[in-house]
């Protein structure tokens, strides 16, 4: 079995990215790169996304400028909070982090989706705990 040089999924054999993070598989960790119109995973070295025909922009990539600082990775983490706590905050986050980073607006938005449900079922478990008592 194979795995991912970036996070360390396994990931098919005969796969070209990695379906977790994004990362081309037959290049370094650090050239993970998306396009800014349809968010798809795109070769570094690609002049025009395959999945969507826009041309991309050349940029000289290095390790420190794609990799995350500790600061980074503590706003993702606040970010993901605020997102449970606030999930209408957490859907507009991810909504407007889709072009960006995909996968990190997935997890904004998978947050959010969850606290909702949470919070709804709770409500709706509350009101039948009133009704019940009210009709003792």
């Amino acid at each position: 079995m194979n795995y991912c040089g970036n996070c360390g999924c396994p990931v098919n054999g005969n796969a070209d990215y990695c379906l977790n993070c994004g990362c081309f598989l037959n290049k370094s960790s650090y050239y993970c790169r998306f396009c800014t119109n349809c968010g798809k995973p795109v070769n570094p070295n690609a002049d025009v996304c395959v999945n969507c025909g826009v041309q991309i922009k050349k940029q000289n990539f290095t390790q420190s400028q794609t990799t995350d600082s500790g600061f980074n990775e503590l706003l993702d983490i606040g970010l993901i909070i605020v997102s449970i706590l606030f999930p209408l905050i957490g859907f507009i986050v991810g909504a407007v982090k889709k072009a960006e980073d995909p996968v990190k607006a997935a997890k904004y938005t998978k947050a959010a989706s969850i606290s909702l449900g949470v919070e709804v079922t709770v409500f709706l478990l509350l009101c039948l705990f009133i009704f019940v008592v009210s009709e003792m």
